[in-house]
């Protein structure tokens, strides 16, 4: 069932559950829906509603940015279904590289094993409405773009490819299974602003409705499910899990550049970075990035790089490549190259608490996004790579 607090009053008595879920987007909806296959009885929370509210101050996922400009009231979103409601709906599993500690990357290295998430990608692929045109998770790494490619091409290149979801809008998708299901209940506007601990166990949450009535949960397991962000908030307002001291810290997110334009000549340029596999509705965005061993070699951070087809290199960069090899004795055709990479750890990078509070008397955030020099300097490195595999000269701009 789906309860609004918007529309009615929470209940005296206390909420029982066996699993409660701070969070109804993707992962809180997901695991909500697989709990009760298994028989569970799950309270879900979600402080938004059906539709998104704009808050014109105080707004509970506002705050200050103090480090590198990042608008966090547009990366997230307070509605049933989360961030989903403005996905784009880009999809692909980490890499074996991602999970392992290198020695060249700081507080690198994962506690969990690629191997671990294997056996979940398939479910992943089904719940996010994904298809792989029957190729299941191989499609990820395949070449769709045959002989034409730079990763058939140049040794130690190597294709990544990113799939995608219809978008799936989890609360439209799944509201009718959360409504439907007995052993779930779903309630919306439910705010939660305490998280009860007794002896290192939690014991029970306690939250308002828009109209500040209090509501209370206790439940056997508790998850939270709201994001990186609301996560971290959640447990620095309670004073909770931080005994490492890296609670908050090491904020991420993607980053990048077009680093240069090209001129390439291949037989057929729409098939290159065309985002429909030949024949099917499939849709795929190939990216080019280097094999692992070649990453490793030359010290880079994981990345994909995307040629996309344009008509002038005015403003991209001062000089345009031949790529040679790939080029034909007449005009080739225009491309930029654009390379996306993840974040490197770092502890100075992270979230705090505000002295400003939101709608419901809770600290909003404080973010300090500081990227790594190390980053930035891989976008050299990666640069320098192509110089040598590609036998040409690259301006890079950022």
């Amino acid at each position: 069932m789906i309860v609004d607090f918007s529309e009615s009053k929470p209940s005296d008595k206390k909420i029982l559950s066996d699993f409660c879920i701070i969070g109804a987007g993707p992962a809180g909806i997901s695991l909500a829906l697989r709990l009760s296959e298994q028989g569970k009885n799950v309270c879900l929370l979600e402080a938004g509603g059906r539709e998104f509210v704009f808050y014109k101050e105080q707004d509970p996922y506002g705050g200050e940015n103090i480090g590198r400009p990042y608008d966090f009231t547009t990366t997230r979103v307070r509605s049933l279904g989360g961030t989903s409601n403005h996905w784009g709906g880009w999809c692909r599993p980490l890499d074996p590289i991602d999970f392992k500690k290198r020695d060249y990357i700081a507080l690198s290295g994962w506690p969990i094993a690629y191997d671990d998430l294997l056996p979940y990608y398939e479910s992943a692929l089904h719940v996010c409405e994904v298809s792989t045109a029957g190729m299941g998770l191989k499609a990820f790494d395949h070449d769709f773009t045959e002989s034409s490619s730079l990763s058939q091409l140049i040794e130690g290149f190597k294709a990544k490819n990113f799939f995608f979801s219809p978008p799936t809008r989890f609360g439209t998708r799944y509201q009718d299974e959360l409504s439907k299901a007995e052993n779930i209940a779903c309630y919306l506007n439910a705010t939660v602003t305490s998280i009860m601990e007794l002896a290192g166990n939690i014991v029970g949450i306690t939250g308002l409705d828009p109209e500040g009535n209090q509501f209370s949960v206790e439940s056997n397991t508790y998850v939270l499910a709201a994001g990186g962000i609301e996560n971290a908030r959640l447990l620095m307002i309670n004073n909770l899990a931080n005994s490492s001291g890296y609670l908050g810290t090491c904020f991420s997110d993607h980053t990048g550049a077009t680093i240069a334009a090209a001129v390439l000549s291949i037989s057929n340029r729409y098939t290159l970075y065309d985002r429909l596999i030949g024949g099917t509705k499939t849709m795929v965005s190939p990216h080019l990035s280097f094999t692992e061993d070649l990453m490793v070699e030359n010290e880079l951070i994981n990345f994909g790089m995307v040629l996309k087809s344009i008509s002038t290199t005015d403003g991209i960069v001062e000089g345009i490549v031949n790529m040679r090899g790939l080029h034909r004795q007449d005009r080739g055709d225009y491309f930029s190259i654009l390379v996306r990479m993840e974040n490197t750890p770092n502890k100075d990078s992270k979230i705090s608490l505000s002295n400003n509070n939101d709608i419901y008397g809770m600290p909003q955030i404080r973010l300090d996004w500081r990227p790594n020099m190390y980053d930035f300097e891989s976008l050299q490195r990666i640069r320098g790579c192509l110089n040598i595999s590609l036998d040409c000269q690259f301006t890079i701009t950022y």
